[in-house]
């Protein structure tokens, strides 16, 4: 039970800042767009940024689902 507690809420944490991230990129664009004026390196940037921040977030849902199994095991275990 508390294995599928402590997954619920780093899923939880995960699926917030997935959303920050949304929200993040589209006030970032909706400044590009108002000013009119592209900084194509800090584009890249933001993009390298984004694209860091996804694989981060893919690593803790992997690290994730590898501590619930091995809880699942142990717990069947015991």
């Amino acid at each position: 039970m508390k294995v599928e507690a402590v997954g619920k809420i780093q899923m939880e944490s995960i699926e917030r800042e997935k959303s920050q991230e949304v929200l993040k990129n589209s006030i970032s664009n909706m400044k590009m767009q108002n000013e009119g004026v592209y900084d194509q390196q800090a584009i890249n940037f933001a993009l390298k940024r984004g694209e860091i921040k996804e694989q981060e977030i893919e690593s803790r849902v992997n690290r994730l689902k590898i501590y619930m199994d091995k809880q699942r095991e142990l717990n069947n275990i015991a």
